[in-house]
């Protein structure tokens, strides 16, 4: 007697296309600490940096 549809374990392919599914999903989506960085408040001496060469480039 065979088996029902439903019994039968799971093909490699299936599995190796959901790891290839989520594996795309994952790098599209950034990570906690990229947002983290990207919305940490920049440092005075980088402002300082920055108005110093905004003052050259206006002499310029």
């Amino acid at each position: 007697m065979t088996r029902h549809l439903i019994d039968h374990p799971k093909t490699r392919g299936e599995t190796a296309r959901l790891k290839h599914f989520l594996r795309v999903e994952k790098a599209d989506k950034p990570q906690g600490t990229t947002k983290t960085l990207q919305r940490r408040m920049r440092s005075g001496q980088s402002q300082a940096r920055l108005r110093a060469f905004l003052r050259i480039a206006r002499q310029a």
